[in-house]
């Protein structure tokens, strides 16, 4: 009995900076930790703008005009029982949200903010995707 408390004891000690840990696993795994830094999407919480809700054919329509004027900005449609929902973007942040509906607004006037599970989204892109410089936006207007 002794033996294994004394097994115990030392099996919690402490590693010190000298100490060396071989670390074992199959090659199934290893391949599986090798890709995994490549894996690009991730889902996060965030902010999409919805553009409509609606009829399939509509919600459609207006996701292709979106497309047409904001090409490198994600359009989803989603189906959530009885309607359509067209949502556009992955934003982190709600002031980026808001800021890209307020653009919207200039061709879609219904267009708000929703929390929503978005994509992990490139920063570079997201900024490019705006096209609105941080110094114009008129944080009085955000609630």
């Amino acid at each position: 009995m002794t033996a294994l408390l004394a097994f115990f004891l030392f099996a919690q000690q402490p590693l010190d900076s000298n100490d060396v840990v071989i670390w074992h696993m199959s090659s199934d795994i290893q391949e599986l930790t090798e890709l995994y830094p490549q894996v690009e999407t991730t889902q996060l919480k965030g902010y999409r703008v919805q553009l409509f809700n609606g009829s399939r054919r509509a919600a459609e329509n207006r996701r292709a005009s979106i497309l047409r004027m904001y090409d490198d900005v994600p359009v989803y449609l989603s189906y959530d029982a009885p309607e359509y929902l067209v949502h556009v973007g992955n934003f982190i942040d709600r002031i980026h949200a808001e800021a890209f509906a307020m653009e919207l607004k200039k061709h879609v006037s219904s267009a708000f903010v929703v929390r929503s599970t978005i994509e992990s989204p490139i920063w570079e892109q997201q900024q490019a995707a705006m096209q609105i410089e941080s110094d114009t936006l008129d944080t009085t207007q955000i609630r």
